[in-house]
């Protein structure tokens, strides 16, 4: 009898690292550049705390090769809750991909740790500045508190409908496009308007050669439209990360085949 209940909770444990796992390894919070050792105690701790709770169960699992099949679906209900919460912050990396092409600062490189891919100087910053903005209204405690309630909403050994959140992510991703351009306008208007008007002026007296110094007009026009735009950026970005509770409620009912 304590052999069944030992092994029973060492499956339920297997099953609840396999959701957190799947969450750490492709949330933005804590992010790729943490170490891998801090990210698997912060896996450990969090499993350990939600075994300690007594969570509900589906049923009770067996410590066998049948528990594969329940820790993959585990581990597509975690990577599905990260990928909700990286999706949301993605609208970063959207904003500053096109202002650095807009205002002409697209060239220079930084590597990203959180993509693993190159990234512009402009862009890197603009994501650690939507980082901030998010934890500053407290999405990384809206996110951990939905993971950890999770269990609850859907017990560990539950199938789930993970192909029913396909269409949600997309639609998400396709939110966060829309809002990275949207927000990203106000510049990429005055970097279509210089372009132009470089244009009709080489155009008009060629010997002038103004694309000589059309570099620094864009930069510096650019750079100016971005200061006085950047509450109205910032803003829109905490609207749009403050999203994250509506779509991880719209996430749990589809996982739940709601």
């Amino acid at each position: 009898m304590l052999e069944a209940l030992i092994l029973g909770r060492a499956a339920t444990f297997a099953l609840v690292v396999s959701r957190i796992a799947g969450f750490v390894a492709v949330s933005p919070f804590p992010g790729n550049d943490v170490p891998v050792t801090q990210r698997i105690g912060l896996v450990a701790v969090f499993s350990l705390l939600v075994t300690s709770m007594a969570i509900p169960s589906a049923a009770s699992p067996a410590l066998d090769l049948t528990v594969v099949i329940p820790a993959a679906t585990e581990l597509g209900v975690g990577l599905a809750i990260g990928l909700a919460f990286r999706f949301t912050l993605a609208v970063a990396d959207v904003l500053g991909g096109v202002l650095s092409h807009s205002i002409g600062l697209g060239t220079p490189s930084l590597f990203n740790p959180a993509l693993g891919t190159q990234d512009t100087s402009l862009g890197h910053i603009t994501g650690a500045f939507t980082m901030l903005l998010a934890l500053g209204i407290g999405a990384h405690r809206t996110v951990l508190g939905y993971l950890l309630e999770s269990f609850r909403a859907l017990p560990v050994g539950r199938a789930c409908a993970l192909p029913a959140v396909a269409p949600l992510l997309i639609s998400l991703a396709d939110a966060s496009i829309l809002a990275g351009v949207r927000l990203a306008m106000p510049v990429l208007a005055m970097s279509v308007a210089i372009q132009v008007a470089l244009a009709m002026l080489a155009r008009a007296a060629p010997s002038l050669q103004i694309f000589s110094i059309g570099f620094t007009m864009l930069l510096l026009a650019g750079l100016s439209t971005l200061e006085v735009s950047l509450r109205g950026i910032g803003v829109g970005l905490v609207e749009h990360v403050a999203t994250l509770a509506t779509t991880l409620d719209r996430l749990f009912l589809a996982l739940s085949g709601g």
